[in-house]
């Protein structure tokens, strides 16, 4: 549950190399994965407005990826608009896969990676959609067992505790003595 580099940073891939001009590798980094010099330039436009305290800019400078608040951004904002992948029926996005009637965690495993069927070596023969899809079976009941289902209720006010207090006062005569308690004022 943290925004990580990909393992071997790109390594034999294209999008390992350095770029001559920014001298940035683009290969995965994130909660996503993002990869590619031209979807972390699409990224930036649609992160940068989200944090006016830290200018973005994830051509220049691809680290910026691996902050916990910008990867979300990166991959709620993706997810949502359909950045990471489109096919036939247009950009692959979460209202595809999810809305009130429907809950297709494994068909969702498109929206960022097309390997939904794909069966890794150290997965015991599940394919990664199914792996998917059991991930979010568990944060769903876990997020379920978590709600309050009846309201809760406010804590009584504190009520202040009155306490008497006697104060004696010797004044030379000739002098006004003026109190104020709570905002009153006692005069002598």
């Amino acid at each position: 549950m943290w925004p990580i580099e990909e393992y071997g940073k790109g390594k034999g891939q294209p999008y390992g190399v350095k770029d001559p001009v920014t001298g940035e590798a683009y290969y995965g980094r994130g909660f996503v994965q993002l990869t590619w010099k031209d979807n972390y330039a699409k990224m930036t436009p649609i992160v940068d407005p989200l944090f006016p305290a830290t200018p973005v800019d994830l051509v220049k400078t691809a680290s910026q990826a691996l902050v916990p608040d910008l990867a979300a951004a990166i991959m709620f904002e993706g997810m949502e608009r359909g950045i990471f992948r489109k096919d036939s029926n247009g950009p692959q996005t979460l209202s595809r896969y999810f809305d009130v009637d429907t809950d297709d965690p494994y068909g969702a495993r498109e929206i960022i990676n097309g390997d939904k069927k794909t069966v890794p070596s150290w997965s015991g023969g599940v394919s990664i959609g199914k792996l998917i899809a059991g991930y979010h079976g568990e944060f769903l009941t876990a997020l379920k067992a978590s709600l309050r289902m009846e309201p809760v209720q406010p804590a009584p006010p504190i009520e202040p505790e009155l306490k008497q207090v006697l104060v004696a006062i010797t004044k030379p005569a000739g002098v006004e003595v003026t109190v104020t308690v709570n905002g009153d004022e006692y005069e002598s």
